[in-house]
This record gives C-alpha cells, sequence and structure tokens, in this order.
C-alpha cells in the first residue's frame, strides 16, 4: 500500500484526481477505447453466433486494428485512472472482478479468433459455425459486459472502500 500511496502523490495522479478537467478528460478516453474494444467484440461475437452471416469475418481483420487501438487508449487511461486512486481501487471488489473479466475475456477472444479461424467456411459466411465456438463467442461476450458492468460499478462500491481508511 505504500507504494500505491507514493504513485498516488505524483503530479500526474494529483492532477487526475484533484483539476477540474483531469478526471473527466482521462476518463472520456477510457470510455472511447472501450467503446472501441467492446464494439468489436461484439459485432465479431454476434456474428460468430449466426447474425450477419453475409459477412465474412476476414472483414475483422481490419476492426481489429481500432479495437487494438482502443485497447492501448483503454490500457493507458486506466492505469492513469488506477494512479489517482490506487488504494482505495485496490481494495475494491468491483474493480478486482473487472481486471479478472478483462484478462480472462482477453484470453476467450484470442481463442474464439484461433477457432473460428479453423472454420474456413464458417468464416466465409457460407455454413454456421460449430455449437463449441458459438458457445465460446457467448462466452466472451459476457466476460466483457461483465467487465463494463463492474467497472461501471466501481463507483457505487468505491465510496465504502475510502470510508474504511483507504485513501
Amino acid at each position: 500500500m505504500e507504494s500505491l500511496a507514493k504513485l498516488e502523490e505524483l503530479p500526474l495522479s494529483q492532477w487526475v484526481a484533484g483539476s477540474d478537467w483531469g478526471y473527466p478528460i482521462v476518463l472520456c478516453c477510457h470510455s472511447i477505447g472501450m467503446s472501441l474494444v467492446v464494439g468489436v467484440v461484439l459485432m465479431l461475437g454476434v456474428r460468430v453466433l449466426g447474425y450477419a452471416r453475409g459477412i465474412p469475418l476476414s472483414a475483422f481483420e481490419t476492426l481489429f486494428k481500432f479495437a487494438w487501438a482502443g485497447f492501448l487508449l483503454n490500457a493507458g487511461s486506466g492505469v492513469l485512472l488506477f494512479m489517482a486512486n490506487g488504494q482505495a481501487l485496490i481494495a475494491n471488489w468491483t474493480f478486482l472482478l473487472k481486471i479478472v473479466l478483462i484478462v480472462v475475456g482477453s484470453v476467450l477472444l484470442y481463442g474464439l479468433w484461433r477457432r473460428a479461424a479453423g472454420e474456413p467456411e464458417a468464416m466465409q459466411s457460407k455454413t454456421a459455425f460449430t455449437p463449441a465456438t458459438r458457445a465460446l463467442a457467448a462466452a466472451t461476450i459476457l466476460c466483457w459486459l461483465g467487465a463494463i458492468t463492474s467497472g461501471r460499478y466501481i463507483a457505487y462500491v468505491l465510496g465504502a472502500a475510502l470510508e474504511a481508511g483507504y485513501q
């Protein structure tokens, strides 16, 4: 916790936490990054589940560039948000759940893309994906939606962590 306290004392952390513009700007960047990542994940997931079969999955190769840009924006802004209030966030179960869901969702997304690529006919929209691949798509979607939900819920639980003495 001492290292987190030192992190919160950095000028950049103080700017994010204390200025009128710091937190809103960083949070806005975080939201934009999240929309890019989760937007592409949802489009891929619902495509694998059977919606818009006329769109070949090869079209997602271009969209993944936007998802990576969003992920980098999200990671950078997320680090800044954490730096501003790390002691309280590390004790926040919804924050920890969000991080776990992001990691699991990322692993599932990688597996989904690899598995879908192994079904070339389905990738080119000629047949449906196997039930296992569709289940993987559903699990990926659930993880990312869970990450958004738990991330939004942080604000409601954070007050309890602050009251418990985590500044």
